[in-house]
């Protein structure tokens, strides 16, 4: 569905000053997103990515389009005040998330004329390269208490402390983008607000999910592999269409598909 976007200035946006603060601090991500990513999509024959705030779709949590080749990104006006619970990194990671659908690369669907990259492939794509790049440019205090699981494979793939301390962070990023989108009873594949706690299924089936999402559980388990995917961002970077991972813990996951 087509929605008319309205672009809100900074300014005029909240008047409380403590709302203020929040909304600047997490448009810095926007900011930042469209520098690293911008050339980029000059590859790609697009204009400058352009994000904006849609008052008439105000809860909404994310969409992007390619029209007369531009990338534009809709978040809605009200996201901040809406998802409380939501963090600068999970705000990140919505972001990323819909880069994803210009970037990623295949598996891929048509939308209005435009060839868009799969949810679960965005999610992947997102957590794999472009929140790695993101928080090397916004360094954060040691995450202290990553989860055990996270900890283990994050130890097992990578090295240095810092490279530790940024799986963790990534995999914590989509965690917290998906517990919000829990908290909001949206699971839009299902419209089942348990099916986060499902058992992820990693059956290999014959069916790919493509414009519809897989289970918030298994988007959340998509952004742990993309985050312990080692090779991911340099070989994306540098122009490979095969950039995904291939090791267990790290390849994108069976739950794709039903």
């Amino acid at each position: 569905m087509k929605k008319t976007i309205t672009t809100i200035w900074i300014a005029g946006m909240l008047a409380v000053p403590a709302q203020a603060a929040r909304f600047d601090r997490f448009t810095r991500w926007e900011t930042r997103a469209v520098q690293l990513m911008n050339p980029f999509a000059l590859k790609l024959n697009l204009r400058r990515i352009q994000i904006s705030k849609s008052i008439d779709d105000p809860a909404n949590m994310g969409c992007i389009e390619i029209k007369n080749h531009q990338a534009q990104m809709s978040i809605g006006a009200d996201i901040f005040k809406d998802h409380p619970g939501l963090s600068e990194d999970g705000y990140a990671a919505i972001l990323c998330h819909e880069l994803g659908h210009i970037f990623a690369g295949a598996p891929i669907y048509m939308k209005d004329g435009a060839n868009l990259s799969t949810e679960g492939q965005s999610d992947y794509w997102a957590a794999a390269v472009c929140l790695k790049k993101l928080f090397r440019a916004f360094p954060e205090p040691e995450i202290k208490t990553p989860q055990a699981s996270v900890k283990s494979n994050c130890d097992k793939v990578y090295s240095t402390n810092s490279e530790q301390q940024l799986c963790y962070r990534v995999a914590a990023a989509g965690m917290n983008a998906m517990n919000v989108l829990h908290k909001s009873l949206i699971d839009v594949i299902q419209n089942d607000p348990a099916g986060f706690y499902k058992k992820p299924d990693f059956s290999n089936h014959e069916t790919l999910f493509s414009d519809r999402y897989p289970t918030l559980q298994c988007r959340a388990e998509t952004f742990a592999a993309g985050a312990f995917c080692k090779t991911s961002e340099s070989k994306w970077t540098s122009g490979s269409t095969n950039w995904a991972c291939e090791a267990e813990i790290s390849k994108r996951p069976g739950c794709w598909y039903k």
